[in-house]
């Protein structure tokens, strides 16, 4: 039998393809922004440790700390649409089993009540 030769892939495979004008533009103006935040929040991580230069561990740390809020963007509100839909269902899970007496249903939606109120609280915690 014989060895079939790996195929290489390229890093790019579609190096070819160009930016149009306007996405050329978006991207450019996209990379300025955030240049110019990273730049500012290094700067403000320098001076508040008291240094005399922005040095790259001040600009790591704002690359991390511009990372985080983007995550934490993320999470804050997927904590805020199932923490309150989970809210907002038991209470109308709740009321309907109180009112057809099954204790079970209630001990459940009483639950998820407090789970869905935990994560609403834990979202609003976020920053």
């Amino acid at each position: 039998m014989e060895e079939s030769q790996p195929t290489q892939l390229s890093p790019l495979p579609n190096a070819e393809i160009t930016l149009n004008a306007h996405a050329e533009t978006l991207a450019s103006t996209l990379a300025t922004d955030y240049e110019n935040s990273l730049i500012e929040l290094a700067k403000m991580l320098a001076t508040r440790q008291r240094a005399d230069q922005v040095q790259r561990v001040h600009v790591e740390q704002a690359h991390t700390t511009l990372a985080q809020i983007h995550y934490t963007s993320w999470s804050r509100e997927f904590l805020l649409i199932v923490g309150g839909a989970f809210f907002g269902a038991s209470i109308q899970g709740f009321i309907e089993a109180l009112a057809d007496n099954k204790k079970p249903l209630v001990i459940t939606f009483v639950i998820l009540g407090f789970l869905g109120m935990v994560m609403v609280f834990q979202a609003l915690r976020q920053r």
